[in-house]
């Protein structure tokens, strides 16, 4: 994504695709057809240097996809770009979602659309600005001030996670570092330290501590200014602006459950997925006291072959953010020696909210 991409809303005001990512503005994820979307572009030349129309780049990736003919230059950057989102998608890993700008135009994603078309994709997902959004007007990040660091508010930030959302291995995550401030993730370890009321839970594939917020037991003033943060409506557009997806909550007091894990606890293989329930789920790390720095990492694993992809350490201050599917299958490793805090947040799909 090209967040320094200017583009006039129809209004007189020009955009940035990564301030508008920021933005205040309503959006919604929603599957559009891509073919209809894509003709009208066919014909234009929106690249510099004479890059070649839409046209002649689809028409050069498919024929460097079937006998190898090489595209004149300066064509040849947009071809193989076209080629590698092609390759990724039939390894199926999804690419970030189209930009649908406030005028209701494509102002991000021709490339990945070309790719759609070459691997023969009727449909994708796309974020939209337009007057199809029907969030209300101040999803605004005014909300996040000192919850949220604000290196993770800026545009070229946000556009970044977006794109590592949707090409991490396995199936689409996020893992970012330092996420909330200092003095919010030093308050809220501490609260978690003292806390009362854990309850043990012992199933056939994990066992670990527990309690679902709110609570009597769990009254702290930083865990509830981050249980509140990260359900509200700034937060959740600041999911859409980094993943696409556009969440919801479910009731109107919606429960985050905090985890603790002590020796001999761990979570083993599994994904979370369950029909109309969960669409994304969210982890912050908040410390553990000591130990071997691998011990109750988050493995992310290949739900096919059942092999690891990625360790996550359960660093203080790190997120963990991923789609459920039937591929988001991760585990726990066993905690032989410090206590492992964190909380889980749910969100849901806004048809189902």
């Amino acid at each position: 994504m090209n967040v320094d991409s200017v583009y006039h809303d129809g209004s007189g005001t020009c955009w940035h695709v990564g301030d508008l990512l920021a933005s205040k503005h309503p959006r919604t994820s929603r599957r559009v057809e891509t073919r209809p979307l894509l003709e009208p572009y066919l014909g234009l030349t929106p690249w510099e240097r004479d890059g070649g129309t839409p046209a002649e780049v689809r028409d050069h990736a498919r024929r460097r996809g079937s006998d190898q003919v090489a595209a004149p230059s300066p064509k040849r950057e947009h071809v193989e770009h076209v080629l590698r989102i092609a390759s990724q998608l039939q390894d199926g890993i999804e690419p970030a979602p189209l930009i649908i700008g406030l005028d209701g135009r494509l102002w991000d994603g021709l490339h990945r659309l070309i790719a759609y078309d070459l691997v023969g994709r009727e449909s994708c997902y796309a974020l939209d600005f337009s007057d199809r959004a029907t969030r209300d007007p101040d999803w605004s990040f005014d909300g996040l001030a000192g919850l949220l660091d604000p290196s993770h508010l800026d545009p070229h930030t946000l556009s970044s996670l977006q794109g590592r959302f949707w090409s991490a291995p396995g199936f689409p995550h996020l893992v970012c570092d330092e996420l909330l401030t200092p003095d919010l993730l030093k308050s809220g370890h501490q609260e978690m330290l003292h806390l009362r009321g854990w309850q043990k839970v012992v199933t056939d594939f994990y066992s670990q501590q527990e309690i679902a917020y709110p609570r009597r037991e769990a009254t702290g003033n930083a865990l509830r200014r981050i249980v509140e943060g990260f359900y509200s409506r700034s937060m959740r557009s600041w999911i859409a602006s980094c993943t696409g997806l556009v969440v919801d909550v479910v009731g109107r007091r919606p429960t985050c459950v905090l985890h603790r894990m002590s020796k001999g606890d761990y979570v083993g293989f599994h994904n979370d997925y369950r029909p109309m329930g969960e669409a994304v789920r969210l982890v912050v790390f908040l410390g553990q006291e000591s130990g071997e720095e691998e011990e109750g990492a988050l493995v992310i694993m290949d739900s096919v072959r059942n092999e690891p992809l990625e360790v996550v350490l359960p660093q203080p201050g790190r997120l963990l953010l991923f789609g459920i599917s039937d591929k988001s299958t991760h585990l726990v490793t066993e905690v032989t020696n410090a206590d492992r805090y964190s909380m889980v947040f749910s969100y849901y799909s806004e048809e189902l909210a």
